[in-house]
């Protein structure tokens, strides 16, 4: 069997807790919402945490209650730009140990990239404050790449990169993207301490209940 040589990492959930942007940029939606006379309630903090991985359009639908991609995409363009207005003012954090982890998973010498749902401004942000960009050999997002699911984005490292799948890894909270490792033969490592429940990361390869456990299981997969 072929160690492990590159990694395919989440970003929010996995990386990033997202939650101190997230909410107050749901509120601050949901407000906009309300003013361009959508007549819709801001959900329950669980509701809002369920959503938090999934592609725009999903999210949005299942947070309206309806399917309206121009809607969707207003709302999320309004809440992705109150995100990196909070990002720029210093709030979010990373999830403990990530830091020094994806720097020991760089200096092993596998090969990191990250595959989101989220936009590329975005992802640039929190990448430069956390001066985590040197790290990364590609970052794909599903806008930039008009990715209508994760599997895509992969795809796209892997044909890019010309990688095989029995050397690589996705590390990731949400059933996208166990289904993008599916899809790839990718060893599928899921976060449980991220947005994702136990239940919908149910068939994982291996369970990471921190960022230095999915470091640890990922070290010993190279070495296999």
């Amino acid at each position: 069997m072929e160690g492990l040589r590159y990694v395919v990492f989440d970003m929010d959930g996995t990386l990033f807790d997202a939650w101190s942007v997230a909410f107050p940029a749901f509120v601050h939606t949901f407000q906009a919402l309300r003013e361009r006379g959508v007549n819709v309630d801001l959900p329950s903090e669980g509701e809002l945490r369920r959503t938090l991985g999934m592609t725009y359009r999903k999210m949005w639908s299942t947070l309206l209650g309806f399917d309206d991609p121009e809607l969707a995409l207003w709302a999320d363009r309004t809440m992705r730009g109150k995100e990196l207005e909070l990002l720029k003012a210093g709030e979010g954090r990373l999830y403990p140990g990530v830091v020094e982890g994806i720097s020991e998973l760089a200096a092993s010498g596998l090969t990191l990239f990250i595959a989101s749902n989220g936009e590329a401004n975005y992802l640039s942000a929190i990448l430069e404050r956390f001066s985590l960009r040197p790290y990364f050999a590609g970052v794909y997002d599903a806008f930039s790449f008009r990715a209508a699911r994760k599997e895509e984005l992969v795809g796209r490292i892997v044909d890019e990169y010309g990688l095989s799948s029995s050397g690589g890894a996705i590390v990731g909270d949400r059933v996208s993207d166990l289904e993008a490792g599916t899809a790839h033969s990718l060893y599928r490592v899921a976060c449980t301490y991220g947005y994702g429940s136990r239940e919908e990361l149910r068939g994982a390869d291996a369970y990471a209940q921190s960022f230095p456990e999915a470091v640890r299981i990922l070290l010993a997969r190279k070495t296999v």
